[in-house]
């Protein structure tokens, strides 16, 4: 296989990778967001369920005031009926009620009717005989007319009462006076005789105004009751919900923390190593094809001497506590920008950016000293260890991390086959 054949592999399993991080960023869900979409949710359905009941609620009222009115007018229809059916439908017998009572007649029940009504709420009454004319109302021009397009009046002369609650602009009361912007319960009831009989039916307008103002009333006051309670319910439930997705952040925060970290020494994994490896390396190559030959990067790779003894002769539970050791020594010689990674059992790698060969090697130096020259106290026993490190730096041709890695190793097998206890580069 050439090398352009490998280029080729390296490219599409680095492409394959990329993709599976991505689709794996994608697919984790901050709790933070989960808690913000549960508040949005919340207040949305905290409008809806209040706008909604405010709605049904007032219905609910709003049927009530009609129906309390309908049953008031029904009332003073049967009453005014028993008191003045031979006035208003005197005319039935002789001409079929073609024809309104005449003035006089007219004045005589006015006056009676609107000393009778006083005590109530009536805005306007008005009679109707079975071919829709008007032969009574307290608004005297409109008699004798006839209401030939009006459902209600249909739906009322077909034997039904018929009630709507209906907002006038402008209407004169049973003084003559002109009232603005009233409430009333339109209702029609119809009139029967004693062999029932239709003879005709009565429109009455009841004022509702006090009545309307008790319904906003009871709807603010139920209202309120809803608000505090849906409150109470979404606040207990926030607060559960916010317990769970802080818990969630937590475990999200030490799974994050596990994928990255070897739990034996709290540094960098392999697979971390390889991640932000990578982009430290393609930032180096990209600023170099910028034609910046002063941008480096270096790569140590680091293995302990002789481990494989320490634990056969100490235990694995020693040899720990050593690799425990090491790793804190070489961290205490980086900078905070340096990644250092558990390659594997006894090895690390150490990434150098912005660091040339020579500079690499001073660090090198200084990590292999910190550790030969200091003894690990364990168990009330001081242990000498030492390490072989091979130094590898950014070349033009490499093709990605792997190369860096590659050449480290090399120099590290060179170290250990040179002896051990010393820096190699290749």
């Amino acid at each position: 296989m050439n090398n352009d054949q490998k280029k080729k592999i390296r490219r599409f399993f680095g492409r394959a990778a990329c993709g599976k991080d991505m689709e794996n960023s994608s697919m984790q869900q901050d709790p933070a967001d989960l808690l913000r979409l549960l508040i949005a949710t919340a207040s949305i359905s905290m409008l809806v369920i209040i706008t909604l009941s405010t709605l049904g609620f007032y219905r609910i009222f709003r049927n009530f005031v009609i129906n309390s009115a309908e049953e008031d007018a029904t009332e003073l229809c049967q009453v005014m009926i028993e008191e003045y059916r031979s006035f208003f439908f005197r005319f039935e017998k002789a001409q079929g009620m073609k024809e309104a009572m005449d003035e006089s007649v007219h004045k005589q029940i006015d006056q009676g009717l609107r000393r009778f009504l006083k005590p109530y709420q009536i805005v306007k009454i008005k009679v109707y005989n079975t071919d829709r004319k008007i032969v009574y109302s307290t608004d005297t021009k409109i008699i004798g007319m006839v209401d030939s397009n009006n459902r209600r009046l249909d739906n009322a002369l077909n034997g039904n009462i018929d009630s709507k609650l209906e907002t006038k602009g402008k209407i004169k009361d049973l003084q003559d006076e002109e009232v603005i912007n009233v409430d009333v319960v339109e209702t029609y009831v119809p009139v029967k005789d004693r062999s029932g009989r239709l003879e005709g039916c009565f429109e009455i307008y009841l004022k509702v105004n006090k009545y309307k103002d008790h319904v906003w009333q009871g709807v603010l006051l139920a209202m309120g009751i809803l608000v505090v309670v849906v409150l109470s319910v979404f606040s207990f439930t926030y607060i559960l919900i916010k317990k769970g997705t802080d818990r969630l952040g937590m475990f999200q925060e030490y799974l994050k923390k596990t994928a990255v970290t070897d739990t034996l020494t709290g540094i960098a994994n392999r697979g971390y190593l390889f991640k932000k490896g990578a982009e430290q390396f393609n930032r180096t190559k990209r600023n170099r094809k910028k034609n910046q030959p002063n941008v480096h990067m270096g790569c140590l790779m680091i293995d302990i001497d002789y481990f494989k003894s320490i634990n056969d002769t100490r235990g694995h539970h020693v040899g720990d506590r050593i690799i425990r050791g090491v790793a804190d020594r070489i961290h205490a010689g980086l900078r905070d920008y340096d990644l250092l990674a558990r390659y594997g059992g006894e090895e690390f790698a150490v990434l150098l950016p912005d660091t040339d060969f020579e500079t690499s090697r001073l660090v090198a130096v200084r990590i292999w000293n910190a550790i030969r020259n200091e003894q690990f106290p364990v168990d009330g026993e001081n242990i000498m260890a030492t390490v072989s490190i091979g130094i590898s730096g950014y070349n033009d041709n490499d093709y990605d991390l792997n190369d860096m890695l590659k050449r480290a190793d090399e120099a590290l097998y060179k170290a250990k086959h040179g002896g051990r206890d010393r820096i190699e580069w290749v």
